[in-house]
């Protein structure tokens, strides 16, 4: 005769089974999120171009806008002026502006971009190093969303 084998667990196997998966998710979890910052990191990291210049604050006596137009060669106006030759024309006019004010002033020539939209960043980037090259203070211009 073969006695029968009964469990003495309560009927709640549910529970048992239930818990040890829970553990085990967590377990998962926690050795992802910690490995992730022990292990070595390999692949591609994206870090934006870092600039050498500052940008500071203006005197409106010594502000002019330098305004950017999209198209397929940017199209550039400092004031109401167009400028012709891209960005050598823009480096021509910031010379005759710094070469139309005083010795003393120069420092305060402030030239504030204002880019379309559509101009990419890349393009202001440019313009911005390109104006600080001169020696000049930059800002950008921005207008809030409607």
């Amino acid at each position: 005769m073969n006695a029968k084998v009964q469990s003495t667990l309560p009927s709640g196997s549910f529970l048992l089974l239930g818990c040890a998966l829970l553990d085990i998710v967590i377990l998962v979890f926690v050795v992802t999120l910690t490995g992730a910052r022990i292990l070595p990191r390999y692949g591609v990291s994206v870090n934006p171009a870092e600039s050498r210049f500052h940008m500071g604050s203006y005197d409106p006596k010594f502000m002019y806008v330098l305004t950017v137009a999209p198209g397929d060669e940017p199209r550039f106006f400092l004031e109401n002026r167009a400028l012709e030759g891209g960005y050598e024309g823009v480096e021509k006019a910031l010379d005759e502006l710094k070469a139309a004010t005083r010795p003393e002033d120069r420092h305060r020539l402030t030239i504030v971009v204002y880019a379309d939209k559509s101009v990419s960043i890349g393009t202001e980037r440019r313009l911005f190093d390109l104006v600080l090259e001169k020696g000049m203070i930059c800002a950008a211009a921005a207008e809030p969303d409607r």
